[in-house]
Order: structure tokens, then sequence, then C-alpha cells
């Protein structure tokens, strides 16, 4: 089936007309200026901001990483951003199956970032003495165990990414844990094992072709 990227515009925009707060909306034309338009990056991160007021987690996660990765746009507001994701509780949140399985999704990207920031793993074109780096780390100081803690809370929300990283912790014996190939085994199997193809990570499959 083609795009048809104008009706899809157009759709958006009358949902838009009924209800100027339906945060999905404003998040969907946000891709669709994203990815879509080779210059209108600045309109998609408009709808984003949009969506992100609305209380839509997705589109926060999505304002997170923007200050995180593009360089026009970089700011330690991502950390708050982040952390407050990181602390939602499920439990305490009412919703229908798919927005709950979104709600997860979203939690579970954000622990796994705050892992990564807590190994002090940051965007490539950044070095060490770069001042935003500096103001990272100042507010969270490279540490291993916090790293793992969110990274375990991650891979148990079914991010795959967190399960593949914890296979390779454990593979290699990396952020202060002893090598342990039962453990890496369990997360890589973890990863690969879900009947849908997209919900299968092909590094884990790797790992475990490798024997862990």
């Amino acid at each position: 089936m083609e795009k048809n990227i104008d009706k899809a515009i157009d759709y958006y925009d009358r949902v838009l007309e009924i209800n100027s707060k339906d945060f999905k909306a404003l998040y969907k034309l946000g891709e669709i200026y994203e990815y879509e338009f080779d210059n209108e990056f600045n309109k998609a991160v408009e709808y984003y901001t949009a969506a992100a007021k609305f209380g839509y987690n997705r589109a926060i996660l999505k304002m997170a990483m923007l200050y995180l990765q593009e360089p026009q746009m970089r700011s330690i507001k991502y950390m708050k951003y982040l952390k407050d994701l990181s602390n939602i509780d499920l439990n305490e949140v009412r919703l229908d199956e798919e927005d709950s399985s979104e709600m997860e999704e979203v939690i579970g990207l954000a622990c796994y970032e705050l892992g990564k920031i807590f190994e002090g793993i940051y965007p490539g074109d950044l070095t060490q003495d770069n001042e935003f780096i500096q103001k990272s780390l100042d507010m969270a100081p490279v540490n291993y165990a916090k790293s793992l803690t969110y990274y375990n809370k991650s891979a148990k929300l079914n991010c795959l990414l967190a399960q593949v990283r914890l296979g390779i912790v454990y593979e290699r014996g990396e952020l202060n844990r002893q090598r342990n190939p039962s453990k890496s085994i369990q997360w890589y199997i973890k990863a690969s094992s879900s009947p849908l193809s997209f919900k299968r990570h092909p590094d884990a499959m790797v790992g475990l072709a490798s024997g862990a």
C-alpha cells in the first residue's frame, strides 16, 4: 500500500480541528514532518513539543532524546524527562491494554537510556571534555551499580535493548560483574524468543549462537 502523505496530514489536521489536544495526532504529525520531509524538522519539533505538553509520554521520551542527541537542541533537560518517565509506576496507572503496552515500552526505553548515561555512554559526536557531557556528569556521575539497576528495570519491562545489554554484560564480565554464562544466556533467550519477529533482537541470536 502506497503512502499518501498529504492525505495523512489532512486526516490528522481534521482530528485536531475536532480536538486540539489530541496528543497522538500531534505526535503523528511530528513523525510525518520529521521523516517524510527534508526541511521540516523544526515543524516536527513543534508538534512533538505540543504533544509532550499535553502529557503524552511517548512525546516526552522523544523530546528527551532530541535534547540528548540533536546538536542544535542539546539541553540537560533530557535528564529530568528520562527520570520522570522511569519513575512512573505502572501499577498506579489505569490504562487499556494498548496504552498500557505503550507505557511499558516508553518507561523501558527511558530506563535503558538512563542505564547508558550512568554507564557513561553519550552520543558519539561528543568528547568527554564537552560542556554538555560535563554538566551531565555533574548530575549523573558514572555509577555502574545504578546503570545495572536501570538496565534491569528496563529489561524486566521487556526492552530488548536492555536484555541484550545485560546478556553482553554477563557474557563479558562488564560493569564490575563477574562473567556468568548462565545469566547471559537467560537474557539472550528473553531477547530472542518472542514468536513475533520484530520482538526478537538479532544481537541476542548472535549471542546465543556464540554460546555466550
